[in-house]
């Protein structure tokens, strides 16, 4: 299922446009799109695009940022084990967080689709279509809590050892 998604601006963008990104939205677990989530819930995001040539392998990157400019996560779809062999039609990407642990604050999201990436390296690769830090997000903290709990919101288990 493809959602609704919204429309790009045309600034900070850069890349050979073989795929450009045509619409980015994050949505929360009922699947509407929301710029603010909670954080610990389901959440999913949807990058769509559109391809003026055939692409093969491209790597889908959401990178969300502080505002300090420190990247508090990034999700690269290679490194997450998904490849997409030949893309030569428009469509989209979904990534599915379930949860989502990014801890509450005010956060600004990179979204790109890179011709390559590789992972030991710190060059940025070339991309297809990169959005450098264009869409705000705004994660609150799960219904109840009031005391600080981080960048991340961390599950853990807890055990009584002897």
């Amino acid at each position: 299922m493809l959602m609704a998604v919204q429309a790009l601006p045309a600034n900070d963008r850069y890349g050979d446009g073989d795929i450009q990104i045509t619409g980015f939205s994050f949505f929360d677990d009922q699947g509407e799109a929301r710029h603010t989530l909670v954080t610990g819930e389901n959440a999913s995001a949807l990058i769509r695009f559109a391809c003026r040539d055939t692409v093969t392998e491209p790597v889908a990157v959401i990178a969300i940022y502080r505002p300090d400019g420190i990247c508090a996560m990034q999700v690269i779809s290679s490194r997450s084990g998904y490849h997409f062999p030949l893309l030569k039609s428009d469509g989209g990407i979904r990534v599915d967080f379930q949860p989502l642990t990014l801890g509450p604050g005010e956060y600004v999201v990179s979204i790109a689709l890179f011709k390559e990436l590789n992972l030991a390296s710190s060059v940025e690769p070339p991309a297809h279509d990169l959005h450098d830090r264009c869409y705000p997000l705004k994660m609150l903290p799960p219904v109840g809590i009031q005391v600080e709990i981080g960048v991340v919101n961390q599950t853990a288990e807890w055990h009584i050892v002897q």
